[in-house]
This record gives structure tokens, C-alpha cells and sequence, in this order.
């Protein structure tokens, strides 16, 4: 009894060890569970999350498998929820399957995946591609290394509410995509690169504002619109190549790129890049490609590192206003439509290299002030290096038979360190610069920037949708006359009745309008008034022009370039300066033989200098 007594009296702390030791045993395999050492935990089941689940920092890597039991799977939408987890030490790899007709993975609490983020659709076959993919990452901030999406998605939506940085390479892939919207990237310090989506038309990465190796958007056959508002610096390749039906970009941010490669997309293509200011870095050589564009503009640029390459393209006038650094040199070849060539500010460069460019007449750097080497042939007319002091190899200039060569007879030939050639018209004439003293000035990015910059669509190219459903397809405005044509009922008499004595007095009313009208004129015209531009008579009335420059703030230049040996220079205003400068003999009914009209003038002060009643040509 005694024995029992005792044992009775033990049974309660034993009970209660056994539960401690329980407790603390079961604390560790739920440590174990979130302390993989470095392998792959399986999810492959809806039921295998929950374990992993309830976990708050992985030590180890996640393999979602929605591909290896689909059955497992509801066929109208798989998800999973990764819960309380914050971190993973590993990678997070989820591989899909089309037997669900959507696809969703959580992780409202997921900040860092120290390895890889991987989506992959491994499916093959005619049907296996997945339709739909969410992957709604709110708290993701950082992906240590690669961050790839591959393979057959038709529709995905990426949802980072934090600014994401990838540690390595950033990459979508070989998707079926029509739309897609790359939210939270921000910083990629691989390369970044949207590639052989040969169905995407749209895409948008809204928040990424650095690449800190190459970026690259290529062989995107139907794509028609990208939009990267913020992207500011690429530190490597900047690449947009073989896009067939992108016909319009606009990086509206971007300020810096190693180099850049444009060729071969849809138009040819209108390239704007309003903020670009440097092209290159302290150990770049390497050349920048630009071909198959129509236009484009380098509003910004004032260093190039390397060198630049314009090569088959259809615009026909190629000015970089702002470039004074040039450290390499810059090919201009087969170019067809290629009208005028302008350096306006650059002091030195290494290498000019132009030909094979038909229909180019006017070639002008007049602030360049040394020389590598300068070859140039074709049929152009006039050639401008005005404040050239040295060239330390070969310059060779063939042009028109009458561009003039006197000059560079006169005043190049002595500099020239190589061998000098000029083949055109020797007999000697007066030169003047044709760009009135531009090469002097510092230049507002601002006034270099069409209309195209200031578009909201950051350049899509696309045309935008009409708004409203009644104008879509021609029918909008006939379906209310439709209804009320139905009416068997009608307009009563009384009502008809109105709209006649409406419509009388409308009539009456604008007959004496008119009248009104007449005798006001008739007096007007007998007093005295402000004369029109050009007229005779002092005009002494203060009032401003609506076309006068004075009210719009900005000067602007309009160089007109004339085929003529020695080509003239205009200069019509757009700002607080207005007049029309002329040299060269030049006579107001030649207007029609000028070849091209340019901007190239800068924003300046002053007032106008033409005075009512005289003539705007100065001869």
C-alpha cells in the first residue's frame, strides 16, 4: 500500500516531466523543420505548406512544385502562402503546372531570399502553358542573386510593394506574355534583360532606376511599347535591338550608359533620350551603335568615353548640340536621307569618319579645335571646321566639285601633321562660319527637345485608345437618334410648333449680327491702325505681334543650308531677338533652293533689333 501510495503520489510529476520533455523535443523539431542545412524543402501538396509555413527565418531553400502531383492541385487555382517567413538563406524556386487554370504564391512577410527566385515553366507539349501566374511579394527588399521568369506564361502579374534590389541577373524570358508590368525592381546589379518574348506588345518597370551591368531588350518581335519612367544610370551594354514593331522609345530619366547598341527595331524607330549627359566611363573604348532610326534626339549629351557609329538610318538631320568631351571618334556611313551633320561644340575628337551618305550637303564643327584624323567623302557642298588648329594625322575632304577648298587650303593644310587632301573648288573666295558663333555658347539642354519629350506616354509609339465605347467602332453618335427614331409616339404639335418660332428668331438674330458686323468693319477700316509686318508706314502702336518673338521668351535659330559653294545663314526668331541674318549674296526669292531648315541656337537675352516698317533681310 505504501508502494502505491507512492507511486500514486509520483504519477503527477511524471506526468508533467513527460509533458516538458515533449514540449521541448517538439521545439526542436519544429526548429529542424525551419533549419534545413542548405537542401530543398518540397512543397508539392497544399498540405506540405503548412509545416514550412509557420516558420519565420529559413535557414535553406524552398522547391514549390506545382508540377510534380497537378492532381493534388485545385484545377481552378493552385495557391500557396508562404506565411510568417521573412527570410531564406537559399533559393525559392516554384516550378508551375497548366492544370491549374491560375496560379497564386503569397509571402506578405518575405524580406530577403539570400540565393536565387526562380519561376519556371517546365511543361512541354501543345497545351502547357500556364495561364495565368500571381506572385504578390509585398515585403520582398532584396534577392542575393538571380531573379529569372522562363518559358510559357500567358499572363503574369509581379507585385512588389518594396523597392527590390537582385544581387546578380535579372531576366523574363521566353514567356508568352501579351502585357507586362515589372513592378518594385529597383536596383539590378547583374545584367538586366527582357528577351525572345516574341508575343509581349507592352511592358513596364516602373520603378527600375539602376543597372548596374548591362541592360537589354532584344528580339522581342511584337513588342510596341516600353516604359522605364525612372531609369537613370546603366553601368554596362545599354541594348535595344530587334524589336520589329517597336517604333517609338523614350528613356525619360536615363542620364548615363557605358554604350549603348540601337539597331534593327520596328519603323525605323524615333529613339529619344532627352536626359542622356554622359555615354562611356573612365575605362570604356568600346563603340556606341545606332541604326535603323529615323530620329533621334541627344538633348543632354556633353561626354562620350569611346566612340559612336551612325549607320543605316533614315533621318536627315543628325546635330548632337551639346557634346563638347569626345574622346574616341564617330563613323557616319550609309546614311541615304542623312541631309546635315552638326558638332556644334566639340573641341576634340579622335577620329571623323563619314561617307556613303547620298544626300548629305552640310557638314559643320566649328568649335572643334584638334584632330586625330578626318576623312570625308560624298557630295556635300559645304564643310565648316573654322577654329581647327591641329590635326595629327591624315585630313582628307572630297566633296561636290564646287564645295569651296580655298579655305582649307589657306588655313588647314599647315596644321595638318598627316597628309592633307581636299578635292573640290580651289579658286579662292571669302568664308564666313555659318553657324553665328553657337561653338561659343553653353546651351540649354531645353531648347533642343521636341514635343515628342514631352509626351506622358513615355514614348510607346503606340496610338492611344479614343475614350469612349461609342466612338470605337463609328457608332456612337447615331444610337441616340436611333432610340429616338423608334418613338412611335413622335414630337407633339405644340412642341414642333416651338422649335419653329425657335429656329425663326435664330435666324433673325444673326442676320442683324452680320450686319453689325459689316458696318463695324467698314468704320474700323477707315481709321488709322497698326500696320502689318512688312508694311509701309511707321506703325507706331505698342501692341505685340502674335508670331513676335518677344512674347515666347526663347531665341531660336532656323539655319537654312543652301547648295550653294558658300551657303548663307538665317536666323528666324522664336525669342526676344528677331531678325533674319543673311551672308553670302543671299536674295529672298532663293528661299526655295535651301535644302534644309535646322534649330540650332540656345536661349539668349537681349531685345529685338528690327524695327517696325524695315525689312527683316539684311543683306
Amino acid at each position: 500500500s505504501w508502494a502505491e501510495g507512492k507511486e500514486s503520489k509520483m504519477a503527477p510529476t511524471s506526468r508533467i516531466a513527460f509533458l516538458a520533455l515533449s514540449f521541448l523535443f517538439s521545439g526542436r523539431f519544429v526548429a529542424a523543420d525551419c533549419n534545413i542545412s542548405g537542401n530543398y524543402t518540397i512543397i508539392e501538396s497544399p498540405d506540405d505548406q503548412d509545416g514550412i509555413s509557420s516558420c519565420k527565418d529559413v535557414d535553406g531553400s524552398l522547391s514549390l512544385l506545382f508540377d510534380e502531383s497537378p492532381s493534388s492541385w485545385s484545377s481552378d487555382k493552385a495557391s500557396v502562402d508562404l506565411g510568417d517567413i521573412s527570410s531564406l538563406t537559399g533559393s525559392l524556386v516554384i516550378y508551375p503546372h497548366h492544370d491549374s487554370k491560375k496560379t497564386v504564391v503569397t509571402a506578405s512577410s518575405l524580406k530577403t531570399i539570400d540565393g536565387e527566385l526562380t519561376i519556371w515553366n517546365t511543361g512541354t507539349g501543345k497545351d502547357h502553358t500556364i495561364e495565368e501566374f500571381d506572385l504578390v511579394f509585398d515585403a520582398l527588399e532584396e534577392v542575393g542573386k538571380n531573379y529569372v521568369i522562363t518559358k510559357a506564361f500567358a499572363k503574369l502579374s509581379i507585385e512588389h510593394k518594396k523597392d527590390v534590389e537582385v544581387g546578380s541577373m535579372m531576366r523574363v524570358t521566353e514567356t508568352k506574355v501579351e502585357e507586362l508590368q515589372l513592378n518594385g525592381v529597383h536596383t539590378v546589379n547583374g545584367d538586366f534583360s527582357i528577351d525572345t518574348n516574341r508575343l509581349m506588345k507592352e511592358l513596364d518597370v516602373p520603378a527600375l532606376t539602376y543597372a548596374n551591368k548591362g541592360f537589354s531588350i532584344k528580339s522581342n518581335s511584337a513588342l510596341e511599347k516600353v516604359s522605364f519612367p525612372k531609369l537613370k544610370t546603366v553601368k554596362g551594354n545599354l541594348e535595344v535591338n530587334q524589336n520589329g514593331a517597336l517604333a517609338k522609345f523614350r528613356f525619360a530619366a536615363l542620364e548615363s550608359a557605358a554604350t549603348m547598341s540601337i539597331t534593327a527595331n520596328g519603323g525605323p524607330a524615333t529613339v529619344l533620350l532627352p536626359w542622356l549627359s554622359m555615354i562611356g566611363n573612365s575605362t570604356t573604348t568600346a563603340t556606341s551603335n545606332f541604326g535603323g532610326i529615323e530620329k533621334i534626339e541627344f538633348s543632354s549629351l556633353r561626354t562620350v568615353k569611346g566612340s559612336l557609329t551612325f549607320e543605316n538610318n533614315a533621318f536627315e538631320d543628325l546635330t548632337i548640340p551639346l557634346l563638347k568631351e569626345m574622346d574616341g571618334g564617330i563613323t557616319v556611313e550609309d546614311n541615304p536621307s542623312l541631309t546635315t551633320f552638326a558638332l556644334p561644340r566639340v573641341t576634340y575628337i579622335e577620329e571623323l569618319d563619314i561617307s556613303s551618305n547620298d544626300e548629305l550637303i552640310n557638314i559643320t564643327a566649328n568649335a572643334l579645335k584638334s584632330a586625330g584624323t578626318i576623312s570625308i567623302k560624298g557630295s556635300f557642298t559645304n564643310v565648316e571646321f573654322f577654329n581647327l588648329e591641329k590635326v595629327t594625322g591624315d585630313f582628307k575632304v572630297v566633296g561636290d566639285k564646287s564645295m569651296d577648298c580655298s579655305w582649307f587650303d589657306n588655313n588647314i593644310k599647315k596644321i595638318v601633321v598627316g597628309k592633307y587632301t581636299c578635292v573640290g573648288d580651289h579658286d579662292e573666295k571669302e568664308r564666313k562660319s555659318s553657324t553665328g558663333g553657337i561653338e561659343d555658347t553653353e546651351g540649354n539642354p531645353e531648347d533642343y527637345m521636341s514635343a515628342d519629350d514631352d509626351d506622358d506616354s513615355e514614348g510607346s509609339g503606340s496610338s492611344g485608345s479614343g475614350s469612349g465605347s461609342g466612338s470605337e467602332d463609328g457608332k456612337g453618335g447615331s444610337s441616340g437618334s436611333d432610340d429616338s427614331g423608334s418613338d412611335k409616339g413622335g414630337l407633339s404639335a405644340g412642341a414642333k410648333a416651338g422649335i419653329g418660332i425657335g429656329i425663326s428668331v435664330t435666324v433673325v438674330c444673326l442676320i442683324v449680327g452680320a450686319v453689325m458686323f459689316w458696318l463695324w468693319r467698314r468704320r474700323k477700316n477707315t481709321e488709322p491702325g497698326e500696320k502689318r509686318l512688312g508694311s509701309s508706314g511707321s506703325g507706331n502702336s505698342s501692341k505685340s505681334n502674335i508670331f513676335d518673338g518677344r512674347q515666347m521668351g526663347v531665341q531660336t535659330k532656323i539655319v537654312a543650308n543652301n547648295p550653294s559653294p558658300s551657303p548663307s545663314l538665317g536666323t528666324m526668331n522664336f525669342g526676344r531677338n528677331s531678325l533674319i541674318e543673311t551672308t553670302g549674296g543671299f536674295m529672298e526669292k532663293s528661299l526655295g533652293r535651301w535644302g534644309t531648315i535646322r534649330r540650332v541656337s540656345v536661349s539668349s537675352g537681349g531685345s529685338s533689333t528690327v524695327k517696325e516698317g524695315t525689312s527683316i533681310l539684311k543683306g
